[in-house]
């Protein structure tokens, strides 16, 4: 496999359809998304993240998840809100070990109380602004850029991509050219011009690597297969591709 260095733009390179036949797969393919926690929404709905009502609830949710299933999250987020506290100032006015006994289903809730507590009292001070604001989210403890920018794409509805594992596997192997996280996040930002683009994209990536672009792939399910060169190599040999085409195994 290339690395995305030997051109100057790995991405750029390929034609827009390409991405428009990614784009289309994903939009004709939004119940198998459904299933991995994706719901295809309007651009600024906060319903992309498995039907969650509101920026509050994702940015809670986007600090739980880490090191947890979407599963336990998700329990976690609905008791808060059964509760009037799945909203950030409603968090500000409590205790971190108030907080810690609410979420004490998730792993590591002492720290992710900590975190969630900090966030609150950050949202007192900027209001909804909170939301787009990459450095300041950032500036919290425990929350890393992966984490920032999925708020700051769902909850603030800003045009950025959340560099992530599976972005760089999934897209290194359909393209055939290795790529970082840094990489593909900056190109396809590039290549995609709107906002429920880039949500679409990024939540179709995000399926393909939860649900078929394992390590050890299934390219036969996959619902991108016909574009992806991995995937045509590996089904046109019957077996996995050979190690050089795959990329991204340990990812």
């Amino acid at each position: 496999m290339r690395s995305s260095s030997d051109e100057p733009s790995a991405l750029g390179s390929v034609k827009r359809s390409l991405h428009s036949d990614l784009l289309h797969a994903f939009l004709k393919e939004r119940e198998t998304l459904r299933k991995a926690g994706w719901v295809v929404s309007d651009q600024e709905s906060p319903a992309w993240w498995d039907d969650l009502e509101s920026p509050h609830e994702i940015a809670i949710a986007a600090v739980l998840v880490q090191l947890n299933s979407w599963e336990k999250v998700k329990e976690a987020v609905v008791y808060l809100r059964e509760r009037g506290l799945a909203d950030l100032r409603a968090l500000s006015g409590l205790s971190v070990e108030r907080i810690d006994s609410l979420i004490s289903g998730i792993n590591f809730h002492r720290s992710k109380a900590e975190r969630l507590k900090r966030l609150a009292e950050l949202y007192l001070e900027k209001g909804d602004e909170l939301f787009k604001q990459y450095e300041t989210l950032r500036s919290v403890k425990g929350i890393g850029e992966e984490t920032a920018r999925a708020i700051t794409l769902f909850a603030g509805n800003v045009m950025t991509v959340p560099p992530s594992d599976y972005l760089s596997r999934v897209l290194s192997r359909v393209l055939g050219v290795k790529l970082t996280k840094e990489e593909a996040s900056k190109e396809v930002l590039r290549a995609l011009g709107s906002l429920f683009e880039l949500k679409l994209f990024y939540a179709g990536i995000t399926t393909v690597g939860k649900l078929f672009c394992k390590p050890r792939p299934r390219c036969e399910k996959c619902i991108i297969r016909a574009y992806c060169k991995y995937a045509d190599e590996a089904l046109r040999v019957g077996g996995e591709a050979p190690a050089g085409v795959a990329g991204g195994q340990s990812s």
